[in-house]
């Protein structure tokens, strides 16, 4: 039997990112293997492609791989798929990094919360950089306190008077 290829990684462009998220994912990750019944909890919405790091992608997929065929998840079974995966030939992982990550006295969080920020860190950084200024004026503080400006001030939308004609033009022909 063939191992399964790492998926895409030589042909993935690195991604900025910065060192708090590549914590949280460490983190994230570290959870997931010392409490794997809470992989059922992101497994569903959280993609290994919402991870900055390639590495961290690379321990992702046999966390989901072992969870997804039942096997037991540990530390060393984390290791043993991820290098049956090929991804310790790649080069952004080695045993001791993945041995660290999946630690089980290394953490006991909360794996929704560390999930949830790891998608969001990654719809920021794969939104088109033509949406960017868009992000400043999302981000407004309140408008200042001030009087109601009434609807009258307004700019009014023109009438749609473009939408009747072909209906009319419909109903003004003579039957053939």
């Amino acid at each position: 039997m063939q191992p399964p290829a790492p998926s895409g990684a030589s042909t993935e462009q690195p991604q900025p990112a910065d060192e708090q998220i590549l914590a949280d994912e460490e983190f994230l990750l570290g959870c997931l293997s010392a409490r794997p019944e809470k992989l059922r909890d992101v497994v569903g919405w959280l993609q290994p492609g919402d991870f900055a790091d390639a590495g961290h992608r690379q321990i992702y997929r046999p966390l989901g791989a072992l969870h997804h065929r039942g096997e037991p998840i540990d530390q060393l079974t984390v290791l043993w798929e991820t290098q049956r995966r090929g991804a310790l030939t790649v080069g952004s992982l080695d045993t001791e990094r993945v041995l660290r990550i999946c630690d089980p006295s290394a953490s006991a969080g909360t794996a929704d919360y560390y999930g949830e920020q790891i998608v969001q860190a990654s719809l920021v950084r794969t939104t088109d950089p033509g949406l960017l200024p868009l992000r400043p004026a999302s981000v407004r503080p309140d408008p200042a306190p001030g009087p109601i400006s009434p609807p009258s001030a307004f700019p009014r939308r023109p009438p749609r008077l473009g939408l009747r004609l072909p209906l009319d033009r419909h109903h003004r022909r003579s039957p053939s």
